[in-house]
């Protein structure tokens, strides 16, 4: 990646010694610009799918998101476009408002549900509620159903040696009902990096929209799952404050479709652990599921 040439399209006046890197992911990398904005670069070829679905999704999302009043910060879109690829290594830039707050790890995630003063776990699965009671007019219009099933039938055989046919026509057939299903506005990405908090450990914030769409109420929760100890908390109050009862199996469907996904990410770039953790939580759940 050439950072300079890419600063300089994104962010033209900006000083690359102000430039600070805040994350970096399988897509790209986020910056801090120093002037209350900061710069996600996206690159092709990093997760599953193409870098233009997400940037086209997550522009769309945060436009749709505008003045809509949630119990949470949203980033605000500056300015988002292309970028020559051959001259800078990245596909697409987005420039967004800097929220305050930090993101977590899981580790800190799940000592902050599990707190007995914490209030972390009620105020996600509050928020959550109150983003699946909106009803978006754009950007979370598509389902993505479409995708998912184009991008399981390519990881399939990917991990046969964790999930045979049985499992994978579970996850397809949940994808496919989606189109006559009661969708609501997701997140896509409810990980411990997306969830910013302040230094009391309250929630101020989510980020990373990129993977924003109408689905199922559980899907939601499809890293959750995989934090059992997180889950309990987060649910509890969702259902609280939704008035609606999640249902197990489309959460285990959904978790271990996540945990798939991960295992071809993770063994893509070499991060054996990552992988080998989340080959476990796909083998729990099929256990859990009977497939």
């Amino acid at each position: 990646m050439n950072l300079a040439k890419s600063l300089a399209l994104a962010a033209p006046g900006i000083d690359p010694a102000d430039v600070v890197l805040l994350g970096e992911g399988v897509w790209g990398q986020v910056h801090d610009a120093g002037d209350g904005t900061v710069i996600k670069l996206l690159r092709q070829g990093g997760g599953l799918g193409e870098a233009e679905e997400l940037w086209d999704n997550e522009r769309a999302t945060l436009r749709a998101l505008e003045g809509l009043d949630l119990p949470f910060a949203v980033p605000r879109l500056v300015d988002a476009g292309w970028l020559d690829e051959a001259a800078t290594g990245c596909r697409a830039f987005l420039r967004m408002t800097r929220l305050s707050g930090h993101a977590l790890d899981d580790d800190s995630l799940a000592a902050l549900a599990a707190a007995p003063a914490g209030r972390l776990a009620g105020q996600l699965g509050e928020a959550l509620a109150a983003l699946h009671a909106c009803a978006m007019a754009e950007g979370f219009a598509d389902s993505r159903a479409g995708v998912d099933l184009a991008m399981l039938e390519e990881l399939a055989p990917r991990v046969a040696d964790i999930a045979g046919p049985g499992a994978i026509a579970a996850i397809a057939e949940s994808l496919t009902s989606l189109e006559g299903g009661a969708t609501v506005a997701n997140h896509g990405d409810i990980n411990s990096t997306n969830i910013l908090v302040d230094k009391r450990g309250d929630l101020v914030g989510l980020i990373d929209w990129a993977e924003a769409r109408q689905d199922w109420r559980e899907a939601e929760f499809c890293h959750l799952v995989m934090l059992p100890e997180v889950l309990a908390p987060v649910r509890a109050a969702y259902e609280s404050a939704a008035g609606f009862s999640l249902d197990d199996r489309r959460l285990d469907l959904v978790g271990l479709h996540n945990a798939l996904i991960g295992i071809v990410i993770c063994r893509r770039i070499g991060e054996t652990q990552e992988a080998a953790w989340n080959a476990g939580e796909a083998r729990r759940l099929i256990a859990r599921l009977g497939l």
